[in-house]
């Protein structure tokens, strides 16, 4: 069968337009990806600030130490913390604002995670943000934190991998 240079064009055309389609179809998933790590980002970013407004205000870190002290330490709060803990001699103020500095610390990891498992991130530098986690939580006081946050984030799943490599060291 032979094609006229009418039926060709039409061929090519319909190709055309099958191939734009196509296009943007793959350009409205990649958007619709975009717009849900931005969410993601933001709401990490907005949480973070309120985070950051807490421990920049004495009178809540005193509040907080105040109860800290008189409800008691957290169930996840170890010998090892305690030693450590010592150590350092911090304050229960001082406590409070560590974990609600490694909280921010955490959300900001979660975002990397979340942006790396998107494919915005590269391996390279997920390798690299995960390795300074690996050795922030070499610290007994950080990694109590990490361990026993709640509510489990998608990060989550990757810090109980990474205490697990360094146990077995």
């Amino acid at each position: 069968m032979k094609l006229t240079r009418y039926q060709f064009v039409e061929i090519v055309g319909i190709a055309g337009v099958m191939a734009s389609l196509l296009f943007v179809g793959m350009q409205l998933m990649l958007d619709r990806k975009l717009a849900i790590a931005t969410q993601y980002a933001a709401r990490a970013e907005s949480i973070k600030s309120d985070l950051r407004a807490e421990i920049e205000s004495d009178v809540y870190l005193s509040a907080r130490a105040v109860l800290w002290e008189n409800r008691g330490k957290p169930s996840w709060w170890t010998e090892e913390f305690e030693q450590t803990n010592r150590e350092y001699g911090l304050s229960s103020a001082e406590n409070v604002a560590l974990i609600i500095s490694t909280n921010i610390a955490i959300l900001q990891l979660d975002n990397l995670y979340f942006q790396y498992k998107q494919g915005f991130l590269t391996e390279e530098f997920w390798m690299g943000a995960r390795e300074n986690v690996k050795n922030s939580i070499r610290n007994p006081i950080t990694r109590a934190i990490y361990m026993n946050r709640s509510p489990r984030l998608p990060i989550s799943d990757v810090l109980d991998e990474l205490v697990l490599e360094l146990e077995a060291n």
